[in-house]
């Protein structure tokens, strides 16, 4: 946070509110509508961060869409080469590696639904495989959380008191705007993001603000398909560089695409293999 002049509530507020609306005045079909988001934010005088410690030793799943084959290398079902992110996404700008990770396997599942719903003949069969990594170290995460949310979601449920907290520890003359601009953000990261882009232009120049914080080591947010009922964590590269995270097991499930009474679409499972042995040394899986 840098020196500024001390604000009063309202002055507060009203600059939280103008920068929102500069936000929303931009033009998302420009080619520089990312920075110009990111200039927004950087005018920010007194920018509100949640720092929230994930602890070692909690699992994390990353999962994903497979052909016929078996990945064969742990880095397949790692955070991507930069060469191959070729677009903007939740947290990431193009050719930016980020790890993208759930709480659990069934969110981790819930982020593709909405694509295979769209792209699936009932009757097809879908794989998946998916990692379980486990955390080396305790790591700090960025707190996405909309304060006008009721506490009935597990998301809500275990972080609302945190973010109490934060609120109770801020000065009094910035709570107002430090929740308008929470319930701004969260609103976004809870967006589903079916062509339109500047959710993810939003979402995606925050977060690399927040990135920039040293001791930051990612983000925290609620999935968007399970509707708050699950978490995804954004890392930066570092720590998948740093190894403070390494993959624990790893197992391939495969989904039948079946008709439901409504007419959408239900992914039923059919068949679950495991990885027969991790070499982390060689960076082998082992089916």
């Amino acid at each position: 946070v840098t020196n500024h002049k001390r604000m009063t509530s309202k002055e507060y507020l009203d600059h939280i509110e103008n920068l929102i609306i500069e936000i929303r005045k931009i033009d998302f079909n420009n080619n520089w509508a990312y920075e110009q988001v990111l200039h927004s934010f950087l005018k920010i005088k007194k920018m509100p961060i949640i720092l929230y410690q994930y602890k070692e030793n909690n699992l994390l799943f990353r999962s994903r869409i497979n052909n016929k084959e078996n990945f064969q290398e742990i880095n397949e079902i790692s955070a991507p080469n930069s060469k191959y992110v070729k677009n903007y996404a939740r947290a990431n700008k193009p050719r930016q590696t980020l790890f993208y990770g759930s709480e659990n396997r069934p969110t981790s599942y819930m982020e593709f639904i909405e694509y295979l719903a769209e792209t699936t003949d009932f009757g097809i069969e879908v794989a998946f495989t998916i990692g379980g990594w486990r955390l080396k170290r305790d790591l700090v995460l960025a707190l996405v959380y909309n304060p006008l949310d009721e506490r009935e979601t597990e998301y809500n449920k275990l972080y609302g008191e945190g973010f109490d907290e934060f609120v109770e520890k801020t000065a009094k003359e910035y709570r107002d705007g430090t929740m308008l601009f929470f319930q701004f953000i969260a609103e976004e990261y809870s967006k589903p993001v079916k062509n339109n882009i500047e959710t993810y232009l939003i979402t995606c120049a925050y977060s690399n603000l927040i990135f920039g914080y040293e001791e930051c080591d990612g983000i925290i947010y609620p999935s968007v398909p399970s509707a708050g009922n699950g978490f995804n964590v954004v890392l930066k590269e570092n720590v998948i560089l740093e190894n403070s995270i390494e993959l624990e097991f790893a197992g391939k499930d495969t989904f039948v695409a079946t008709e439901q009474e409504n007419g959408k679409h239900n992914f039923m499972n059919i068949k679950s293999t495991n990885a027969t042995g991790i070499d982390l040394a060689k960076g082998i899986i082992e089916w």
